[in-house]
């Protein structure tokens, strides 16, 4: 049996005696007095004066004695106010392990309670402490073995006289001291309007001593109501100076607030509602959902109090009302936040923000925080602080998106910050229109991915990494070293959506436009990249990522830090660009014609095929070609005719391709004449002689000569070789500029040359030489003036000539017949005279028939036939010489057309 004290005793008889339930107040103040020092002990107040209350517990003291006096006589027992274990006091608190040993703590709200093990409720909780008196809340302290739970709290509908809608484990605490306490899965349902709801504490009163929670949590549950002020853990905590304080302490349920829209007077928090005090070492994890004024993911509103390593990642939603942030919904006046930060979503109205919903005037301070999460609302929403009415923030960091109609801003709107910095590639859209970042030096800047996650970006910003702030390794992200703290920094949206054609092996990605880090700087060396492609490479220079690709789609490239290799979750990369690989454009490379020099002819002689531009390494495309050529001979002529080309793709997938900016005639046909350039036949680049060996190896002869690369002379009378029929026709038009003039010795070794002969005009085409001897060798050049098809030039090269030995004497003639007979006797080509023949005269008058062996060029095998005396003129001259050399020049004698022999 518990043995109580005196003053113990009489309380429990008075508060147990239904007789004198009137004198309730009396006594519990009484009991009051008793614990603390009385002022006549402590020498304040009227010395030696005792009050009613003394002489009443006097009296009581008195009976009491007696009491026990029956008590150990007749073994009468007294039943206590605490079954359990202990005495109540700080050095022995009681010590609860039941269900029923917890509800006694009603009992006796002054005393000291310590949970000794686990216990789950089976009925619902009635809060410990109401109302405004000191008689009526808990003053006491409750403190639990490491590790002890209580589970499935239901506080709903139960209710004690004087309650004033203020719900929780505890109703209302003043001087109260809470320390691990921990609440698994339990149900709130706050009362009507003006109370205040929380997972542990309804209402912190600190009037004359100050409440202090610490190591306590709210694990899992849910907090809901509709009254003003209601928190995960605590809902109320008044503005004071004795120092009231929640310290590493937390909650992850959920809270839930169908409020008056209208009611300015409210405060909805993860963790606490309306915060008047210290908050430090804490957080909340829980989503918040609501339709009022201020809320926010860690407390709804800071009004004086001081927020500090402290943290939100539950996501934050209000359909009303104003002052909607991810740690706090509204700080106001006197109000400070630091070294904390916050990473829910949060959706609001009006004053929308990542990290602060508004900050009113007068707040104090805002500082060395960040946000993460993405911002939606209607009016003044930002990343970090939808409004800031004065107070600058500084040395803080925003990376959500921000989505809103008017009053959009990357950070906070009315004000910038200082020393404070916005993710580069978060993006912030005001009525669907993008918002650029405003980029002020030393004020308000961008930062990459990299940069957000570098340690020494917050060092130099003032960070505190030895006392305040943790620096996470794996990672790579600031945090505070309490509790399940997650990475949720940006690590997938530095890298850009973009389009590059197809390259097949070699589809190039310029680095700068796939990574804005490479933009600013960033060496790719000290990166590891990696791609669903089929393989991949850097370019020599470092600017570019080649993809080996197949055909087009999409595809993503990851940069990694080498320096800072970080263990990510499936699927997450750091710097994952996504590649969006196009049709490549293939555009046509007209082919050329080349100039060529007039030949007479409208052969195409030389030529470059057009190309495709565009084309993937490996992929070929084949033209097949057609017979073409110009459409005029002439010097000047640029346009071609002939049968159209076609293209032969081949293997080549040309879903890889645009093909439609080719000129096709339909079926891959296209166009002779839009597949070149053509440059224009051009005159003869002045008068040069060549042997034409080709053409000489199709007439079986030696004996033909290009003149200025155009005129083809032999001496074969038939017209049966290549050019013999053009030549006929135009031989006396192209030769009859052309000058030919003989040396005596090469006129390129020895510019003391004599030029012994020339022939120039009709004599050019004629074949007339004069003064030559035979046996004799001589060099021949050719110079031509300007004429239709022959531009003037230099002279020609010389070509060596030597003079054959003379045939023999032709034979006489017949007798000419009726109207006269020519005698055209031909000496044999051994020099012998042979026989002349008898053909038709063509003169009227018939001539003698005395006729003329013709001097015919000596072959290898001795042609006969008589050369020239010096000064005669020559009708048929050939020089042979197939040795070394194998030169020769063959001159064709145009027949007068009147007939007329020769002399």
């Amino acid at each position: 049996m518990v043995k109580l004290s005196k003053k113990k005793l009489i309380a429990n008889i008075l508060l147990s005696s239904m007789l004198l339930a009137q004198t309730v107040p009396t006594f519990a103040n009484t009991l009051e007095n008793d614990e603390m020092v009385s002022q006549t002990e402590s020498g304040s107040g009227v010395p030696g004066k005792a009050t009613a209350q003394e002489e009443a517990t006097d009296r009581l003291e008195d009976q009491f004695s007696l009491s026990e006096e029956f008590d150990e006589t007749n073994g009468m027992a007294i039943e206590p106010l605490f079954s359990g274990g202990g005495n109540g006091s700080i050095d022995s608190p009681f010590q609860i392990t039941t269900e029923a040993q917890l509800n006694e703590m009603r009992n006796d709200l002054t005393a000291h309670y310590q949970l000794m093990n686990d216990i789950t409720l089976t009925s619902d909780w009635i809060p410990v402490g109401y109302g405004t008196t000191s008689a009526t809340k808990f003053t006491g302290s409750f403190i639990a073995t490491r590790g002890t739970v209580i589970r499935n709290m239901r506080v709903t509908t139960g209710v004690q006289s004087g309650d004033e809608d203020n719900r929780g484990f505890f109703g209302v605490t003043e001087g109260a001291r809470i320390s691990g306490i921990t609440l698994e899965n339990p149900l709130v349902i706050g009362g009507g309007s003006g109370g205040a709801t929380g997972g542990l504490i309804g209402r912190i009163s600190d009037a004359t001593r100050p409440t202090t929670v610490t190591d306590s949590a709210i694990i899992g549950g849910s907090i809901e109501a509709s009254s003003t002020y209601v928190g995960g853990l605590v809902g109320f905590i008044p503005i004071n100076t004795y120092g009231t304080a929640v310290i590493r302490s937390s909650s992850s349920a959920t809270v839930t607030v169908n409020g008056d829209v209208n009611d300015t007077n409210q405060a909805v928090g993860g963790l606490i509602g309306y915060n008047g005090n210290t908050v430090v070492d804490s957080y909340a994890t829980g989503h918040v959902t609501a339709n009022v004024h201020n809320v926010g993911g860690l407390i709804g509103y800071n009004h004086y109090g001081h927020v500090s390593r402290s943290y939100a990642t539950g996501n934050v939603t209000s359909s009303g009302g104003e002052g909607h942030g991810g740690l706090i919904g509204t700080n106001y006046f006197g109000g400070t936040v630091v070294d904390s930060y916050a990473t829910g979503d949060v959706t609001g109205i009006n004053k929308v923000g990542g990290f602060i919903g508004e900050i009113q005037a007068l707040a104090k301070e805002v500082a060395r925080s960040y946000s993460t999460g993405h911002v939606v609302g209607v009016d003044f929403v930002g990343g970090f602080v939808g409004k800031s009415n004065s107070y600058r923030p500084k040395n803080s960091y925003a990376m959500g998106d921000v989505i809103g109609e008017t009053n959009v801003h990357h950070f906070n709107i009315e004000n910038y910050s200082i020393h404070s910095y916005y993710y580069n590639n978060s993006k912030v859209l005001a009525g669907g229109e993008r918002v650029e970042g405003k980029i002020t030096p030393d004020v308000l800047e961008p930062l990459d991915v990299i940069e957000l996650r570098t340690q020494s970006t917050y060092k130099s910003n003032g960070w505190d990494f030895g006392s305040t702030w943790i620096w996470d390794t794996t990672t790579n992200y600031p945090k505070l070293g309490i509790g399940n703290e997650v990475d949720t920094l940006p690590i997938d949206a530095l890298g850009e959506t973009i389009e590059v054609p197809y390259g097949g092996r070699e589809t190039k990605v310029l680095l700068s436009d796939a990574f804005s880090v490479f933009g600013r700087g960033g060496n790719p060396a000290d990166y590891l990249f990696g791609t669903d492609a089929d393989g991949f490479r850097l370019s020599d220079d470092g600017q570019y990522l080649i993809l080996e690709v197949t055909s087009i789609g999409t595809y993503e490239i990851t940069a990694t830090p080498l320096r800072r290799l970080t263990v990510l979750e499936p699927g997450q990369h750091w710097n994952k660009a996504t590649v969006e690989v196009t049709p490549a454009e293939i555009t046509l490379e007209k082919g050329t014609v080349f100039a060529r020099s007039f030949n007479g002819t409208t052969n195409i002689d030389r030529f470059d095929a057009p190309t495709l531009t565009g084309l993937a390494p490996g992929d070929e495309a084949t033209w097949i070609e057609e017979d073409f050529k110009y459409k005029d001979s002439v010097a000047g002529t640029n346009t071609i005719e002939g049968a159209n080309w076609t293209l032969d793709w081949g293997t080549i997938n040309l879903s890889n391709y645009d093909v439609t900016s080719l000129p096709t005639n339909g079926e891959d046909t296209y166009l002779i004449e839009d597949l070149f350039e053509v440059e224009a036949i051009t005159k003869a680049a002045g008068a040069y002689l060549r042997i034409d060996e080709e053409l000489a190896a199709q007439n079986n002869t030696h004996e033909v000569i290009t003149i200025a690369g155009t005129a083809l002379l032999h001496h074969d009378d038939t017209p049966d070789t290549p050019g013999e029929d053009w030549y006929h026709d135009h031989a006396e038009e192209l030769l009859q500029d052309v000058t030919f003039l003989i040396y005596d010795t090469d006129p390129q070794a020895n510019p003391l040359a004599r030029v012994v002969a020339y022939a120039d005009g009709i004599a050019a085409v004629d074949g007339a030489f004069v003064g030559l001897s035979p046996n004799t060798s001589y060099w021949i050049t050719a110079i031509s003036d300007e004429s239709t098809n022959f531009s003037a030039g230099e002279e020609s090269d010389p070509i060596v000539l030597t003079t054959a030995r003379s045939g023999g004497n032709g034979g006489n003639g017949g007798n000419g017949g009726p109207g006269g007979n020519t005698g055209n006797n031909a000496g044999d080509p051994s020099g012998n005279n042979s026989p002349g023949n008898n053909q038709p005269g063509t003169t009227p008058n018939g001539g003698s028939g005395n006729g003329s062996g013709t001097n015919a060029a000596a072959t290898s095998t001795g042609r006969g036939g008589k050369l020239p005396n010096t000064g005669e003129v020559v009708s048929a001259f050939a020089l042979l010489g197939f040795g070394a050399v194998g030169t020769a020049l063959a001159s064709w004698l145009k027949r007068k057309k009147d007939n007329e022999t020769m002399v």
